[in-house]
């Protein structure tokens, strides 16, 4: 996969502005808000994701290209910006790789950060949205960063592994890929102007 050349020139480029946590997540260019511009989680084994993602999801079949990634990086935060909002600030990840995580959200340190978890996230869509397309990422398109309700969904056909993103509980597709692969690749070009500040207008 050539996005998994993209994860690797990134940790590499900010290796010398980087945290790492007790659990292994990976914080690169950390700050206030957001807390990081890329944040990456421990990579899945095999029997992790047999045992809680196989199992879950027993009646559709795991894309390849996801389970790859999902053993590079568990899910990610990616391209983080400062949003502001009148004397409110906040963060958004322009893009989420939804993943697994490993320890349940209650009672967990603020330093223990994990992925958005893919099998809550799956059940957030269109009701026409097929059952057997796995919703896998999260994206703010460039065009939208500014508006409020701007969530872009990204939905893996697990039949035909062609590559779909609609709007937040919409069924229109808005663009169409033959792969994850591909789809992860045109959303990072996406973001070549990108700021790190942007004021949300409402």
């Amino acid at each position: 996969m050539e996005f998994l050349k993209f994860i690797a020139e990134t940790k590499n480029e900010y290796a010398s502005d980087c945290v790492i946590r007790e659990n292994k997540t990976i914080l690169l260019v950390p700050g206030k808000i957001p807390k990081c511009k890329y944040m990456f989680f421990e990579a899945l084994t095999q029997s992790l994701i047999d045992d809680f993602l196989v199992e879950h999801f027993s009646d559709i079949t795991l894309p390849g290209d996801y389970i790859e990634l999902l053993k590079t990086t568990n899910g990610a935060n990616l391209f983080s910006v400062k949003m502001n909002s009148g004397k409110f600030s906040f963060a958004n990840s322009m893009l989420i790789i939804l993943g697994l995580p490993r320890t349940q959200p209650f009672g967990r340190p603020l330093d223990m950060e994990e992925p958005f978890d893919v099998r809550v996230e799956n059940l957030a869509r269109h009701k026409n949205i097929p059952i057997h397309w796995l919703k896998c990422a999260i994206w703010t398109q460039l065009k939208d960063v500014e508006k409020g309700d701007n969530q872009t969904d990204i939905f893996i056909d697990t039949i035909s592994n062609r590559v779909y993103a609609c709007k937040k509980n919409h069924e229109e597709i808005l663009e169409e890929w033959a792969s994850l692969d591909e789809c992860l690749c045109y959303i990072v070009n996406s973001f070549k102007d990108l700021k790190d500040e942007y004021e949300l207008k409402i």
